[in-house]
């Protein structure tokens, strides 16, 4: 019996990421730093204001492309571009926001600490 089958496999990650960015969301509203579930580089650890600022980004940019995941996921159905679609929609833009977050943590801290 296959409980997830190839083609719903780009909608289940899109569905984990929107689900993942709406935790990040609230995550970065808390008062307090999080050290179990957040966007935790140095920057977002030391100061709350970039732990705030950087989840709040991140979690919306991460909301933003399981959506896209998801749709993406719903009307792909051949299995020939099955798998480069996940790595082009699912997984590589994964690794981009993670660079793109860590960049813009530093850079906040940079700003922080020339005020």
């Amino acid at each position: 019996m296959e409980y997830l089958n190839m083609d719903s496999i780009l909608g289940f990650i899109g569905v984990i990421l929107v689900l993942g960015g709406l935790v990040m969301y609230y995550v970065g509203l808390g008062k307090s730093v999080n050290h179990i579930v957040g966007f935790r580089v140095p920057p977002t650890m030391r100061n709350p204001e970039i732990w705030k600022t950087v989840n709040i980004r991140m979690a919306k940019i991460m909301f933003v492309h399981g959506v896209i995941t998801t749709i993406a996921g719903l009307t792909i159905s051949e299995t020939s571009t099955l798998v480069p679609a996940i790595l082009a929609v699912g997984i590589l833009p994964l690794l981009g926001y993670m660079v793109y977050g860590t960049w813009y943590a530093y850079e906040l801290e940079k700003r922080w600490l020339s005020s």
